[in-house]
């Protein structure tokens, strides 16, 4: 499900750039035609790259959350399994007593 949203924003990023290369008027390739059509693409891939840096740390503590629950879960379940083991020593040993 993560990767579908990075693939979307690519493909949106690819669309936007093809669409000002399309509707740019490049008849002359001069210096200053070449800057308008570079400085909205370099903008357009600077935002892309906020947006993924976003994503992938969004993704990562998701990440990170979900494995902190299990790491609790699963102390909680060593943690129950070591009480009863040392409440049933207990038991044998004051039958053993007695």
């Amino acid at each position: 499900m993560h990767t579908i949203k990075f693939f979307l924003g690519t493909i949106l990023v690819q669309i936007i750039t093809v669409t000002l290369v399309l509707i740019s008027p490049l008849e002359d390739y001069s210096m200053l035609n070449i800057l308008r059509l570079l400085i909205p693409l370099v903008f357009i891939a600077l935002m892309a790259s906020f947006w993924f840096s976003t994503l992938s740390r969004y993704f990562n503590k998701d990440s990170q959350e979900r494995m902190k629950m299990a790491f609790e879960k699963e102390k909680e379940k060593i943690h129950n399994e070591f009480a009863m083991k040392e409440e049933k020593i207990k038991v044998d040993a004051e039958k053993r007593e007695d």
